[in-house]
């Protein structure tokens, strides 16, 4: 046993910590460095923008270009560290 994991251990592409399977059925990603600077920069000018907004101005700003809300809301929680908060709208009476 114990020379089958050295034999696994001295190959160049084996790594522990990085499942192997699946690799090449992964899909590519939608937001492209160009896409997430154009994101960062919108916010930079509009940071009252919603999420909704950054969908629509990045299909017309980018040909051929779809995406959803939850791509960009899931890059702007965890690549530009923000957080939502959902307004809770109650009426005076």
């Amino acid at each position: 046993m114990d020379e089958t994991m050295n034999e696994i251990e001295d190959e160049p592409e084996w790594d522990i910590f990085e499942k192997q399977t699946n690799k090449d059925k992964q899909k590519t990603r939608k937001l492209q460095q160009e896409h997430e600077e154009y994101i960062i920069n919108l916010y930079d000018q509009k940071p009252q923008a919603r999420v909704i907004d950054t969908v629509e101005s990045l299909t017309k700003s980018f040909e051929n270009f779809s995406l959803k809300e939850t791509s960009v809301r899931n890059f702007m929680k965890t690549e530009c560290n923000l957080s939502f908060k959902r307004a809770i709208l109650r009426s005076s009476e």
